[in-house]
This record gives structure tokens, C-alpha cells and sequence, in this order.
């Protein structure tokens, strides 16, 4: 019995330091494509804006990772009272994406 508790704890850990390390990545892309927007928001050239987008839909496949792994092991992400779960930020970082292509579109339509 100890052996196995011991072997599904550390399958636990295993998971929750994978989660972190997507977690990390996902929001490394977010900084990444606010560097590149506001480079670009300055005059900067077309590998601004590609790396701008590439940036924000590379942290949706980061985090659609993170749901895919959490959804084995977690119900909410924080055992607060709330209805804050994985599936709800991965929306909010599509939505996010939506929002910063019609950003794109609108400056386009400008130059």
C-alpha cells in the first residue's frame, strides 16, 4: 500500500510540474506578444507583427496542453469557491487572440 501511495504521489508531482512549466510557457508567449505589439505600436516592421501573432496563437497551443493534462487530474484550477477552471482561461486566451486580430486587421486597414 505504501508503495503505491508513494508511486501516486509522485505521478501528482510529476503532473503539477508539468502544469507549471506550461503554465510558465503559455504566459512567456503573452509577454513575448505584448513586447512585439508595442514594437510594433511604434513603427515597427512586418516581423513585429508576425511574431506579434505568433506569439499569442502559440500560447493557446501551449495552454491547450495544460487543459489536456489537467483535465486528468484537476476539477477547478484553485479549490477556492469559484467557477475558475482551465477551460475558462483557454477561452479567455481565444478570445484574447480574437481581439488582437481585429487590433491587426484595423492597423492593415490604416497603412
Amino acid at each position: 500500500l505504501a508503495a503505491s501511495k508513494n508511486r501516486d504521489e509522485a505521478a501528482r508531482f510529476v503532473t503539477d510540474s508539468q502544469a507549471l512549466v506550461y503554465i510558465t510557457q503559455a504566459w512567456r508567449h503573452k509577454v513575448l506578444a505584448a513586447i512585439e505589439k508595442r514594437i510594433l505600436q511604434s513603427g515597427g516592421g512586418a516581423q513585429h507583427r508576425d511574431a506579434f501573432l505568433r506569439h499569442m496563437e502559440d500560447s493557446i497551443t501551449v495552454y491547450e496542453k495544460l487543459v489536456a493534462l489537467t483535465d486528468k487530474t484537476y476539477v477547478n484550477a484553485t479549490d477556492m469557491l469559484m467557477r475558475l477552471n482551465w477551460h475558462n482561461g483557454l477561452e479567455s486566451f481565444k478570445a484574447d487572440l480574437s481581439e488582437q486580430k481585429k487590433f491587426l486587421q484595423l492597423l492593415d486597414e490604416r497603412q
